[in-house]
């Protein structure tokens, strides 16, 4: 039974997990049209076009993309009701919206 859980807990964990390339061998295209900059994408070896407020951001591995200076990727808040502890929150890999940073 416990080989059976930690086999399940291993397939999990491998299925969430996130795997870039070698720099080296990715081929870049330079972003075009980016009115706030660019930014590093999820594994760091290209640019990639900064997310303007109200835009999504963040996500499973910020897929989504980076919010540009002054833009902070606000999530969305935790549907869990305080003091319960959720050992994978329900919003795990949810995306956000950036907003002005306060």
């Amino acid at each position: 039974m416990w080989m059976k859980i930690f086999c399940l807990v291993l397939l999990i964990g491998s299925a969430l997990s996130l795997s870039c390339l070698p720099c080296e061998l990715v081929d870049c295209m330079e972003p075009q049209n980016c009115p706030q900059g660019t930014v590093p994408d999820v594994c760091g070896c290209c640019r990639r076009c900064a997310k303007v407020e109200g835009e999504t951001c963040g996500g499973m591995w910020n897929m989504d993309g980076f919010c540009a200076d002054g833009l902070t990727c606000e999530m969305p808040e935790s549907p869990q009701p305080d003091g319960e502890l959720q050992v994978v929150p329900i919003f795990f890999g949810q995306a956000g919206i950036c907003v002005p940073t306060a």
